[in-house]
């Protein structure tokens, strides 16, 4: 039986959490991995740095204005929980994967419909705007990312834009086809996101 949160069966997931975590544990900085970690919620790409992130302060390491965290003194307990946060929320296998053309379609119009407006919406004027075409044709060269026109800011700023103007298009628009324009009627950033098993947003 299929997993709906993952997409997964019993057999895949178990698969897909144990190279999760080989990967994971074998970031140099951590010492001491835990035997077993249990998954708390499947979670989709856009979300995903802000969910991990949100682990770690709930197992007591504050981040830092710009996202990043300090340490001093702790750093086995620190990598131990990172790598506890990263396992605890694996991304959604379906949406962790090779684009192909209909998503780089769907970014174009990501690109073009939502994240240029956000951006001038804050105060950057973005230039040189490829065509459909070109944009399509040059995305495994050359992507074309308008946030290289965004003024040097501080790291605190540029998380909080990042967070309003989303980069790179949301999962249901690159493979479920979702239009960019429900995003483009509501007010820009997205919503906060539970840490609870059930992924509920508050």
């Amino acid at each position: 039986m299929t997993n709906p949160a993952s997409g997964l069966t019993a057999a895949e997931e178990a698969d897909y959490i144990q190279e999760s975590a080989e990967s994971y544990g074998s970031h140099p900085d951590v010492i001491d991995p835990p035997e077993s970690v249990e998954v708390r919620r499947w979670v989709r790409p856009e979300e995903v740095d802000r969910v991990r992130r949100g682990c770690i302060e709930e197992a007591g390491f504050p981040a830092n204005p710009d996202g990043s965290f300090s340490y001093p003194g702790q750093e086995n307990s620190f990598w131990r929980t990172w790598y506890v946060c990263q396992v605890s929320y694996p991304i959604i296998p379906k949406y962790d994967q090779e684009w192909d053309r209909a998503q780089i379609e769907a970014q174009y119009e990501w690109t073009t419909k939502f994240l240029i407006p956000c951006l001038e919406d804050h105060g950057t004027v973005v230039d040189h705007i490829p065509s459909r075409d070109v944009f399509i044709a040059t995305w495994e060269t050359s992507p074309f990312y308008p946030w290289k026109y965004v003024p040097p800011i501080s790291g605190a700023e540029a998380l909080e834009l990042e967070d309003l103007c989303l980069q790179i298009a949301p999962s249901d628009v690159l493979w479920e086809s979702q239009p960019v324009t429900p995003y483009t009627g509501l007010p820009y950033g997205r919503p906060s996101v539970s840490l609870t098993p059930s992924g509920k947003h508050p």
